[in-house]
C-alpha cells in the first residue's frame, strides 16, 4: 500500500504541476518563464526533490503536456508543449544549457554543442533562435559570442561573461613584439632598430610563422610599429629580414643602415647586384619612401654609408648602391688590412701562442662578450673576421678602460689583431672617438687571429 500510495503522490503532483504552468503561462511572459524547481515550489513547497523527479519523468500526465529542456535537473527551463517555440528562444534555456557545457577552464562552445544538450523536440527551433539572435545582436547580456579561427574555416562560439576568455594567440603575441620593441628602443645602439626576425626571436622563440602573420597584421601591432618592407604574400624569407620600429621612429628607421642594407637584398638577385635609391624605394612602405630617399642621399654625400655598402656614381649624376660582400676581389683582399698592423712596429708586447682561457689582464666575462659580439657582427656585415671598433664599443656593456685593458690583453694573447684606417675617405667623429691611436696611426677595425 505505501508503494501504491507513493505512486499516487507522484501522479497527483504532476497533474497539480501542469495547472500551475497554464496559470503560470496566462499571468504573462514574466511569470512564464520559470524552471522546473520554481514551478515544483509555486505548485507544492513541501514536496522533497526525488517526488519532483518521479513526477516529471515518469508521470504520463505531466509529459503529454509539458516539455523541459532536461528531464531530471530541477534547474532545466520549462513550458507548456504547444510553447516549444517560445521556449526554445528564451533567454533562460540558453543560459541553462551554456552552464552545462562552458567551465572556467573552457569557457567557449560552439552552436553544435549547445544542441546536443537539448531534447529532440527543441533542437531545431533552439538552433534557428540562437542563430537569428546573433545574427541580430541580440543576446542576453550574460552571453556573448566570439570568433574561433579553425583550421578550415572559422567558426561561431558562445561564452557565459563570467568565465574570462583567454587571450587570443595572435593578439597575445601582437602585444608582446610590441614590449619587446620598446625594450629593444631603450638598449639603443645595434639592439635598435631591428629585423622583425630577431625581434619574433626575443618575444617568442619558435613562433608559428602562420601565427606570425596574424600577428603583425593585428591592430595593436599595426598602430604601434611600422614594417619596413613591402611583404610579398607568403615570402616567409622577406618577412623576417624586414627592419621594423615603433611608428613614432619612423624617421630613424629611415636613416637605418639595416633598412639600407635590407632594402639592396630585397632588390638584388643573382644577375642584378646594384641598385639605384629609386629602386631601393620601391621595396618600402610609402610612408618610409620619401624620407630613406632622403637619408641614403645625405649619407653618399657625407660619405657616411655604413662599411657594408659601396656606392658610385653613374651618368647623369646618379648613383648606383651595392652590397660589399658582391663585390668580386682577389685572394687576399678581406685580408689585407687584418695584416697591416703586422708589417708595422707594435707598440703592444708580441703575440702569445692562443690560450684556452682568459689571458692574463682580463676576465673570462669579457671574453666571453666579446668573443659573442664579435662573431655576430662579423655575420650580420658578411665581411669575413673585418668589424669597426665603432659596433663593438656600442654592442658591449664596458667602459672605455675596461675595455681598451681587455683588447689589449686579447692582443697580447694572439686572439685578435687591429687595423688601421688607411685608405679609409671620410672618417666619422664616431670613429675618430671609438678607435685607438698607437705610432701615430688610428687603429680602428678588429680581426681574429687565424694563426
Amino acid at each position: 500500500m505505501p508503494r501504491r500510495k507513493k505512486k499516487d503522490e507522484a501522479a497527483e503532483l504532476a497533474g497539480r504541476m501542469v495547472q500551475v504552468l497554464e496559470a503560470q503561462r496566462r499571468l504573462g511572459s514574466d511569470s512564464y518563464s520559470l524552471t522546473l524547481r520554481r514551478l515544483a515550489e509555486l505548485t507544492d513547497p513541501a514536496a522533497p526533490p526525488e517526488l519532483v523527479r518521479q513526477a516529471i519523468a515518469k508521470r504520463k500526465e505531466f509529459a503529454a503536456r509539458v516539455v523541459a529542456a532536461h528531464a531530471r535537473d530541477l534547474d532545466a527551463p520549462v513550458a507548456l508543449a504547444e510553447d516549444v517555440d517560445q521556449l526554445a528562444d528564451s533567454p533562460l534555456l540558453l543560459e541553462f544549457v551554456l552552464n552545462l557545457v562552458c567551465t572556467p577552464d573552457r569557457p567557449t562552445c560552439s552552436i553544435t554543442q549547445l544542441k546536443s544538450k537539448v531534447p529532440t523536440k527543441l533542437k531545431k527551433p533552439f538552433e534557428a533562435a540562437l542563430r537569428r539572435r546573433i545574427e541580430e545582436n541580440a543576446l542576453p547580456p550574460t552571453v556573448g559570442v566570439v570568433t574561433v579561427k579553425g583550421p578550415r574555416k572559422s567558426q561561431v562560439h558562445l561564452h557565459l561573461r563570467r568565465y574570462p576568455l583567454p587571450p587570443e594567440p595572435d593578439r597575445e603575441l601582437a602585444e608582446n613584439l610590441v614590449q619587446v620593441l620598446r625594450a629593444q628602443r631603450q638598449l639603443g645602439g645595434d639592439s635598435y632598430p631591428l629585423l622583425l626576425g630577431r625581434l619574433v626571436e626575443l618575444a617568442c622563440p619558435g613562433a608559428d610563422p602562420a601565427l606570425v602573420k596574424q600577428a603583425i597584421a593585428r591592430p595593436e601591432f599595426q598602430n604601434e610599429a611600422v614594417l619596413a618592407l613591402k611583404i610579398p604574400s607568403q615570402v616567409r624569407e622577406v618577412l623576417m629580414e624586414t627592419p621594423v620600429a615603433l611608428a613614432s621612429d619612423s624617421e630613424q628607421l629611415a636613416d637605418s643602415p639595416l633598412l639600407l642594407e635590407a632594402a639592396l637584398k630585397a632588390v638584388r638577385s643573382a644577375t642584378k647586384q646594384i641598385a639605384t635609391i629609386a629602386d631601393l624605394k620601391k621595396k618600402l612602405v610609402a610612408s618610409l619612401q620619401r624620407p630613406f630617399g632622403e637619408a641614403v642621399s645625405r649619407r653618399i654625400d657625407e660619405c657616411s654609408l655604413p662599411p657594408t655598402i659601396g656606392c658610385l656614381l653613374q651618368a647623369r649624376g646618379k648613383h648606383i648602391l651595392f652590397l660589399m660582400s658582391d663585390v668580386i676581389t682577389g685572394p687576399a683582399a678581406h685580408s689585407a688590412p687584418a695584416m697591416r698592423e703586422e708589417a708595422r712596429p707594435a707598440a703592444s708586447p708580441p703575440p702569445a701562442a692562443p690560450e684556452p682561457a682568459a689571458p692574463v689582464g682580463t676576465s673570462p666575462g669579457f671574453v666571453w662578450a666579446f668573443d659573442q659580439a664579435f662573431r655576430r657582427l662579423e655575420q650580420r656585415q658578411r665581411i669575413p673576421n673585418f668589424v669597426s671598433l665603432v659596433d663593438l664599443r656600442r654592442a658591449l656593456p664596458f667602459d672605455r678602460a675596461t675595455f681598451d685593458a681587455g683588447l689589449h690583453a686579447l692582443r697580447r694573447a694572439g686572439r685578435y689583431t687591429l687595423s688601421a684606417a688607411e685608405g679609409r675617405y671620410g672618417i666619422t667623429p664616431e670613429e675618430q672617438e671609438a678607435g685607438i691611436v698607437e705610432d701615430g696611426t688610428l687603429l680602428l677595425y678588429v680581426s681574429r687571429k687565424l694563426s
